[in-house]
């Protein structure tokens, strides 16, 4: 069960980041160093990124699961699960409700979405929590380490977006820092499922 959620996880990752690779070239119109990656949200394409946010989310939730069932309760965080959840439902909720349009008035949509916005403070908690736990579960060892560190990174990634630059907007580089913050994000993503399938089989090969 937990093999078969990791491998939906891992899927879903690939397909949100696919896709963003393809819109970045389908949409020239939004500015990667200073947009935010919402805004492929309004305009040609629109209906691609909700497409990707609402499979991302399904693939969070799955990852939750695998990991209640595929970390050993000595390593496993509830914090931890919780505020992933919290993300995961987030990429859900940002998938029915788009980021308002620059320049546009403001909108109950753009209100909803930007709320949901706030969910990546979670998802950097969870790394944070989920983390710390794997080392403390033996089949975690190979990956425990490397998933630290890509934890580590998000949350050096998150200070940089939410306290050194989206203060100042005027910058004009939150688009650049925001997509940084989601390189790290999806690596983390990529390698936690990796660790859980590989928990998932080892213990599915000592039970044999």
């Amino acid at each position: 069960m937990a093999s078969r959620l990791a491998v939906l996880a891992l899927a879903s990752v690939a397909v949100f980041a696919a896709t963003l690779v393809a819109l970045h070239l389908l949409r020239a119109d939004v500015s990667p160093l200073s947009q935010g990656i919402s805004h492929y949200g309004n305009g040609s394409y629109r209906w691609i990124l909700p497409v990707a946010n609402g499979v991302l989310g399904v693939g969070g939730l799955a990852l939750v699961l695998g990991l209640a069932l595929g970390v050993a309760p000595a390593g496993r965080s509830v914090t931890g699960l919780v505020l992933l959840g919290l993300w995961s439902a987030a990429q859900l909720i940002t998938a029915c409700f788009p980021i308002d349009a620059p320049g546009a008035p403001p909108t109950l949509a753009g209100t909803i979405h930007g709320l949901a916005g706030l969910s990546f403070v979670a998802a950097t908690a969870a790394a944070l929590l989920l983390t710390r736990g794997f080392g403390r579960d033996t089949r975690w060892a190979a990956f425990a380490r490397p998933a630290g560190a890509l934890a580590l990174a998000l949350l050096a990634a998150a200070v940089v977006l939410y306290v050194l630059i989206e203060p100042f907007a005027g910058l004009g580089i939150g688009g650049a820092a925001q997509r940084v913050y989601w390189t790290f994000l999806l690596a983390w993503l990529t390698w936690t499922a990796l660790g859980l399938r590989q928990a998932a089989v080892g213990s599915s090969t000592q039970t044999r």
